[in-house]
């Protein structure tokens, strides 16, 4: 999965711009909300409850490039994800 962020510059103009993995991170390295614990769900489970329609509502990227969720900042165990 590609993940995306739009970014206002102080000019008001926006770019979109890709959400890096940390540069250690690997192909199926977990990303959850920092803090935040618990088994990953299966794919029946995440087709079933449309996760990601759920979590796409409050994904944002803050001041300094740091994608969050929920205020959460999204990590694997390399680090932040960062636009």
């Amino acid at each position: 999965m590609v993940l995306c962020a739009v970014k206002t510059d102080e000019n008001g103009n926006e770019k979109v711009e890709f959400i890096d993995p940390p540069a250690d991170a690997k192909p199926g390295d977990r990303v959850i909300g920092e803090g935040l614990d618990g088994d990953p769900w299966t794919p029946n489970q995440i087709d079933k409850q449309k996760a990601f329609e759920t979590i796409a509502a409050n994904l944002l990227v803050d001041d300094n490039g740091i994608a969050k969720w929920s205020n959460y900042r999204l990590v694997t165990k390399d680090g932040s994800l960062l636009t």
